[in-house]
């Protein structure tokens, strides 16, 4: 199995001072980066070294995780749930609640260790735990299947901010994108979501028109519970341009005129349209244009 924990030097030759423990300089990093972020929000930021607070916050975040994980990375893995355990591949179940282990780190004679540790012995802010439940103002509409989240196969993890991203499969092998919170329809934009697509969907019939936005194709239920809604699914959008996955991947600068217009008019054409349907797109950026051609 291999070592139970990891271990680095932590001492000073001698006649030289000791440095601190390596979990003071981390709980430094952290506290600097929160520290920036609220100055960023607080319109107080200065600091000359990075470009902003939001910078400065999420590098020396990094700096922490990387510290962390050449100290115990091996230890991790050895603790992360084998393949076995999940013989049909990882599930948006497994995804959204999965278990969680408890590590400590600590300097003990001189050397940083990161050693598993019993939820009891946890020293950290209490978590609330976050679990979903039936919510009376929510109808699924019967038009749109329910799929279990224990039968959907996760393919892909992508980075979010706003629980799991990823690409998944469904039993009859269509390839599409989850929409699930750990506490499901107690999310308010989920909710909004849902009902924004089959806003599309029934306008999109009543205006003989398609909208170039990713439809509703679904709802995702607890593996536990067939009749707990907790998200919903998505058509996945591939891309096959060479160029670049979403419009801020491209270098514009490189792309020719001709190019540019003809995608600058495929986005206006798709916000009339929603603009014709009485909705409105919030979170229009580059990053959430697909170039799929």
């Amino acid at each position: 199995m291999g070592p139970e924990n990891a271990a680095v030097p932590n001492c000073a030759p001698d006649g030289a001072r000791a440095s601190p423990p390596l979990e003071n300089k981390l709980i430094n990093y952290l506290h600097e980066g929160v520290v920036a972020k609220e100055q960023e929000l607080n319109d107080t930021y200065d600091d000359d070294d990075y470009e902003n607070g939001w910078a400065k916050n999420e590098a020396l975040h990094e700096l922490a995780e990387k510290a962390i994980l050449r100290l115990a990375a091996l230890l991790f893995e050895q603790k992360a749930p084998s393949a076995k355990t999940f013989p049909k591949g990882l599930s948006v179940q497994d995804l959204v609640w999965h278990p969680k282990v408890h590590f400590r780190l600590q300097t003990i004679d001189g050397t940083a260790k990161i050693f598993e540790i019993t939820p009891d012995q946890a020293v950290c802010a209490p978590e609330r735990e976050i679990l979903p439940g039936p919510d009376a103002s929510f109808t699924p509409d019967p038009r749109f299947p329910m799929h279990s989240a224990g039968n959907i196969q996760v393919l892909k993890i992508f980075d979010s901010g706003n629980g799991p991203a990823c690409q998944v499969r469904l039993d009859d092998g269509q390839v599409v994108v989850p929409k699930t919170l750990p506490n499901g329809l107690k999310s308010d934009d989920i909710k909004r979501e849902m009902r924004m697509l089959v806003a599309i969907h029934d306008a999109e019939a009543r205006l003989g028109i398609s909208v170039a936005t990713p439809h509703l194709l679904g709802y995702v239920t607890h593996a536990e519970d067939p009749d707990l809604v907790i998200g919903f699914l998505r058509e996945w959008v591939p891309s096959s341009s060479r160029l670049g996955a979403t419009l801020e991947c491209v270098p514009l600068a490189k792309t020719d005129v001709d190019t540019r217009q003809k995608w600058a008019d495929q986005i206006k054409e798709t916000m009339d349209d929603l603009h014709d349907m009485g909705l409105s797109w919030s979170d229009c950026k580059a990053a959430n244009v697909i170039v799929d051609e």
